[in-house]
């Protein structure tokens, strides 16, 4: 019985460390070019796959890794690019050259190009999303917590709204609702008794449509 217990508790605790570093990796992107992004993900889907497994319900995981592949595209291509071109313009703001530079058509308008960031960036966001928001409304059913419920609407509204600084101030709140809520997640009562979790593959696994 403690065996089991000690399973599901590291399952949890795996998810929890996870999320909590992926907010961090989204502050450090710049600094450790998204080592910290990646550790993260990798602790976070660990855990998200074996609570699948607790929980029979294999679509938390697919729809978690959907999301995982969209964000990877938006933060490796995107927002890297947007970090290497802003580090350019403020390297010509510390030289006092960047209005010369602008007027050539040497260098980008730092408003045009976060502007730029936004529009580019919104559709990915808003798939990747899509995906988390599936996972966890799934989660939430199965785990039986509606913290989960209300972080899927936030981060799916801030995902729509994202082109304005509030949608990702909105997200951040989401993220916040999605740890009270895993803080929160216990061992499938049917599943208490057993030596360990279900296979992979198990026939009680099901695909939801939302």
């Amino acid at each position: 019985m403690e065996s089991v217990g000690m399973k599901f508790e590291h399952a949890k605790w795996l998810f929890i460390a996870g999320l909590i570093a992926g907010v961090i990796g989204n502050f450090t992107f710049e600094y450790d070019y998204g080592a910290t992004f990646l550790l993260s993900n990798a602790v976070w889907l660990a855990g998200v796959y074996y609570l699948a497994e607790w929980y029979r319900s294999r679509d938390i995981f697919k729809n978690s890794l959907y999301s995982f592949i969209v964000s990877l595209i938006y933060m490796y291509v995107i927002y890297a690019d947007f970090l290497k071109e802003f580090a350019e313009v403020r390297e010509l703001e510390k030289k006092g050259v960047l209005d010369i530079a602008v007027a050539l058509g040497l260098a980008t308008d730092p408003l045009l190009l976060y502007l730029g960031f936004l529009i580019l960036s919104w559709p990915f966001l808003v798939v990747s999303s899509y995906f988390l928001r599936r996972a966890f409304r799934r989660l939430g059913e199965v785990g039986g917590v509606g913290a989960f419920n209300t972080a899927a609407k936030l981060i799916w509204i801030g995902a729509w709204i994202s082109v304005i600084f509030v949608g990702y101030f909105i997200i951040m709140v989401g993220y916040i609702f999605s740890l009270i809520g895993a803080f929160g997640l216990k061992q499938p009562q049917k599943q208490a008794t057993d030596q360990s979790p279900p296979p992979p593959g198990n026939a009680g696994f099901e695909i939801v449509v939302s």
